[in-house]
């Protein structure tokens, strides 16, 4: 089995659901209190998937990873795929990406720096 340190907590909007909106996503987290359990731009992990694309799991390669909690007002940062490599990206949220936007937290309390 694989440890993985991570999981997927949140896929964001489906065919029924529509994409929350930056703000409703922010409420999830709070009331969950999972805020300092996402993965942010400067976590380890993200970095180290940015710096060696052959980490990246394949399971990611067709989502966009929602990097918390630097989201702003309408928009938020992505750890995406594309051409072979991952990168970060600023996004709105689109209605038709829905089913393609995750949140990722640890496993681990305050494992996400």
């Amino acid at each position: 089995m694989i440890h993985r340190p991570y999981k997927v907590y949140l896929p964001l909007g489906t065919e029924r659901e529509p994409v929350p909106t930056v703000r409703e996503i922010g409420q999830r987290l709070e009331k969950a209190r999972l805020h300092p359990w996402c993965y942010s731009i400067g976590s380890s992990l993200v970095i180290g998937w940015v710096r060696n694309r052959i980490k990246y799991p394949d399971e990611f390669k067709d989502k966009l990873i929602i990097l918390w909690p630097q989201a702003q007002e309408d928009e938020f940062p992505c750890l995406a795929w594309s051409l072979g490599k991952v990168f970060i990206s600023w996004h709105d949220l689109d209605e038709t990406a829905a089913g393609k936007y995750i949140l990722l937290r640890s496993r681990l309390r305050n494992k996400c720096s």
